[in-house]
This record gives C-alpha cells, structure tokens and sequence, in this order.
C-alpha cells in the first residue's frame, strides 16, 4: 500500500505542524498543574509526568482548581473549560497522528486516506478522507487552544503573585485575588501566540 506520507510533501508538513502545536498544548497544561499545585518547581514537574492519560490530567486540574481558593471563580471555570476542550481534541489528534494513512485508486484517480479503527461492530477497519488542508484546519484549532491555554497560566501566575502579597501585607488572599471584571476582560485578550504561516 503506497505511503502518502513518503510522498506527499504538504501531507507530511501538515502533520509535523499538527504534532509541534500539540506539544505546545501540552506544556500549557503542564504550566497550569504547576501553577495550580504550588509544589516546588522540579517536584510539580516530576509528579505531573506520572499522569500519562489526559482524562486524568483533567480530572485532577479541575480537583485542584476547585481547592484553591485564591483564584476568581471564572478564571477556575476557564481552566476547566480549557481543560475539557484539551481532553475532547486529544482524540481527534491522536487519530491524525497514530492511524496510518494510504492511497485509493480505485475509481482510477489517488484519494488519500485515513485509516480509522473501531472496536465494535461488524467492519473494524474504515477509510476516512484525508488532506493536509484538513490537518492544517485541526493544527489551527490547536494553536487557538495553546493560546487560550497560556492565557490561563497567565492569570493564575497574576493571581498567585496577588495572594502572596496580600499574605505579605496580612491581608486575606481570597479577598485580595483577581476581581472577576478583571478576570472576564483578561479572558477575553486576543491570542498570545502568532499563527504561522499556512501551506
């Protein structure tokens, strides 16, 4: 079976761009465990490693957000939401990267594309259109929550840094955390990470 890959420069580009978004999209998620934990830096690092599925990962972010109480409620239901959006896309990238892809010639013409696998039902393998112009479309998506990612941490440092004067000041952090107005406007930044340029 012919290997798209091998030959399709834009096909290969798309992909190498897909699986350098995602990992940034990783590390946004690392940063808000790290934030979120407030465990000394190598050891939030080391622990979070441990957690190998994003369900979990997920699941114990949203844990922690809800036991810190120095951050705006609607930056916690952000990070939650980001969070959700992280998990859901998960499977989508994982399809693009790991399913192999091939080369129909069937009605005389080369279509590429995806082999699909399912656990049920009576066809287990299927075929599923592929292009680099959608991988590209799904890279876009990435990139858009990378950005909405790191906006998140943002804030989390802000209001870390908030609490910790007020601790020094012998305020009551909760109190003195970000006011949701801010929170609400700062959500709503413009992304911070640049699109690259499209092929």
């Amino acid at each position: 079976m012919p290997n798209p890959i091998e030959t399709d420069f834009k096909l290969a580009l798309a992909l190498g761009r897909l699986a350098g978004r995602w990992g940034q999209a990783e590390i946004g998620v690392e940063m808000i465990y790290t934030a979120l934990s407030e465990m000394p830096y190598r050891k939030a690092i080391i622990s979070f490693s441990f957690h190998k599925s994003v369900a979990t990962q997920r699941d114990i972010i949203s844990h922690l957000a809800d036991e810190t109480a120095w951050i705006a409620e609607e930056l916690r239901a952000e990070i939650k939401s980001s969070l959700k959006e992280f998990v859901d896309k998960s499977a989508k990238r994982n399809g693009w990267i790991h399913f192999p892809f091939g080369v129909s010639t069937a009605d005389g013409t080369d279509e590429i594309y995806k082999m699909t696998r399912a656990r049920k039902g009576d066809v287990l393998y299927s075929k599923t259109p592929a292009s680099h112009k959608l991988i590209t479309e799904f890279a876009n998506e990435v990139s858009e929550l990378t950005s909405r990612l790191y906006r998140a941490h943002s804030l989390l440092m802000l209001s870390y840094e908030n609490k910790s004067a007020a601790q020094l000041l012998g305020h009551n952090p909760q109190a003195s955390s970000s006011h949701p107005h801010d929170i609400r406007g700062l959500l709503a930044a413009p992304q911070l990470l640049p699109q690259s340029s499209q092929n």
